[in-house]
């Protein structure tokens, strides 16, 4: 047949083909099986700027993926959109799992809860049974004149700033970033300008008050 001829020929002449016609299908295959021996789930971490071949690298080391090549291969075909974060890996995930997993950012998410009358103090305690940042670390830059005005915090400390709430983080979350947030919302409450006006109006000074409250 003419199917047979073709095959034949480009088998005769073009030995890179005939590889090719062997390996493309047998990659596919291995792109979407699973073939770790693992018995138990694996927990990594992947902060934010780690490359595709770094994560593709480590995932082959911790047993998650067979080869780092073939998750570069998955990768692509998510465009290369993977999201930093901590990620836990059971066992029978094929590689194109793992890189789409990756992909929709299916991170393990921890919750950290401020409540009304907390202190600096208190706070420190819950960032570092957290893992989010070490209490003394804390403490130090909550008081640091250069990064409470990078935060947009006009004062010596940032006691009262830390808005009461349930925060949501990954594992990959830089600790100076989430202290931003956390202050965020009350910086950004006390900059709108019907607020300064009227504060202005009142005699109000919103450093003085929040950090004597």
């Amino acid at each position: 047949s003419f199917k047979g001829i073709l095959t034949h020929r480009t088998a005769g002449k073009n030995p890179l083909v005939t590889s090719l016609f062997f390996l493309v299908p047998l990659s596919l295959f291995a792109l979407f099986t699973s073939s770790a021996d693992r018995s138990s789930p694996v927990t990594v971490v992947f902060t934010s700027g780690t490359g595709v071949w770094q994560i593709g690298t480590r995932l082959e080391t911790e047993g998650v993926v067979p080869s780092a090549y073939l998750f570069v291969a998955a990768a692509y075909l998510q465009k290369g959109r993977l999201m930093a974060g901590e990620y836990t890996f059971v066992p029978g995930l094929s590689t194109f799992d793992v890189a789409r997993k990756m992909a929709l950012g299916e991170r393990n998410i921890y919750t950290l809860t401020i409540i009304e009358g907390d202190t600096l103090y208190n706070v420190a305690e819950a960032m570092d049974k957290s893992s989010i940042m070490e209490s003394g670390r804390f403490l130090r830059l909550v008081t640091d004149g250069a990064f409470l005005k990078r935060v947009g915090i006009e004062g010596s400390t940032a006691e009262g700033y830390l808005y009461p709430d349930t925060y949501y983080y990954s594992r990959e979350i830089d600790g100076e970033q989430f202290i931003e947030k956390i202050a965020g919302r009350r910086v950004r409450f006390f900059a709108r300008d019907d607020i300064r006006k009227r504060m202005a109006e009142i005699g109000f000074i919103a450093t003085k008050t929040l950090t004597s409250a």
